[in-house]
């Protein structure tokens, strides 16, 4: 997230600008770069797509990919913050949702508006660039 921040010069303009877009703006960036996994034990056998599982087997299930379905965002793949507004699991989510997701959101907005506006405040600046051409920020040092 932070990286795309560093590399989107223009985004991060807008969110400055609109500082009422904060919560819109960190529920499409938790969309489109939340990592929850969810690891499970298989307590039966079961048959998924053609493919049997054992009783036993081992499985991930790779809630951010629920986040991608063209039937629900259009476009998915975008980063898009006039989104409208739909159920994200980037903490999972019902009875499995994340305790700290409330924070976790909360810290986000807060880390945003502080990066858009104090670590490149200066349009005409663009972020330091590492050994692969990609942006050299870290979220640490973007929050400072």
């Amino acid at each position: 997230m932070w990286v795309w921040l560093a590399e989107n010069p223009d985004r991060r303009r807008e969110i400055r600008e609109n500082p009422e877009k904060i919560g819109a703006v960190v529920e499409e960036l938790l969309r489109v770069f939340s990592v929850t996994f969810s690891g499970r034990t298989l307590t039966q056998d079961y048959e998924l797509h053609g493919v049997q599982l054992k009783k036993g087997d081992k499985i991930t299930s790779v809630l951010p990919a629920c986040n991608y379905d063209p039937k629900v965002f259009e476009i998915p793949r975008e980063v898009n913050f006039d989104r409208a507004r739909k159920p994200v699991l980037a903490f999972a989510g019902g009875v499995h949702s994340r305790m700290g997701a409330h924070l976790a959101r909360l810290r986000s907005r807060s880390a945003c508006r502080s990066s858009c506006a104090a670590f490149l405040s200066s349009s005409s600046r663009t972020a330091p660039r590492s050994s692969t051409g990609r942006a050299a920020w870290s979220a640490r040092r973007a929050c400072r």
